[in-house]
């Protein structure tokens, strides 16, 4: 079995306190001045024309500092993402209002172009349609001639079949115009 980690590997906290190397004493002070940890005897010599405290009072008012900086963030910066998510929010209503408009506007011009080729479609439908029956007209027109004529030549013929040994050729076509 492998031996288990020593939870704090330097001592435990009370046990481990740095010393001074000058005067070899516990370190308890900061000098704030030089943003330093001395000893007291440091603090009352070297340091004695600079603002210091005990570690222990420098640490509690940097813990109140650090928690009134939180607060200012947490007020100020917090709202102030509020804020801004909620002007995105609105932009992104207002974006969304906008398209379907642009949509509607579209939709509006597709419309009325698809309803304008429609009635050009029927317009040249119309008069393709009126086209188609002027030149059936016409033809039908020819047709009946034709259909007269062939009626006509089918007459003759017959009537030629018919009386084919009693009459000429010439006098018979003298007769019916030929």
């Amino acid at each position: 079995m492998a031996a288990s980690k020593p939870k704090y590997p330097l001592g435990s906290p009370q046990e481990h306190k740095e010393m001074c190397k000058t005067h070899n004493l516990p370190i308890d002070v900061l000098c704030e001045d030089c943003d330093e940890f001395i000893c007291g005897k440091c603090a009352k010599t070297d340091h004695k024309e600079h603002e210091w405290s005990t570690i222990s009072t420098a640490a509690s008012q940097r813990r109140r500092g650090l928690l009134k900086l939180l607060k200012k963030i947490k007020e100020e910066n917090l709202s102030g993402i509020e804020e801004k998510l909620e002007k995105v929010s609105n932009q992104i209503t207002e974006n969304k209002e906008l398209c379907d408009a642009e949509i509607k506007k579209l939709q509006k011009h597709v419309d009325e172009i698809m309803a304008r080729l429609t009635e050009i479609r029927k317009n040249n439908e119309r008069k393709l349609t009126e086209d188609l029956e002027e030149k059936n007209k016409k033809l039908n027109s020819v047709k009946s001639e034709l259909n007269k004529k062939k009626k006509e030549i089918k007459e003759m013929v017959k009537f030629m079949e018919d009386n084919n040994s009693t009459m000429s050729d010439y006098s018979f076509l003298k007769k019916t115009g030929w």
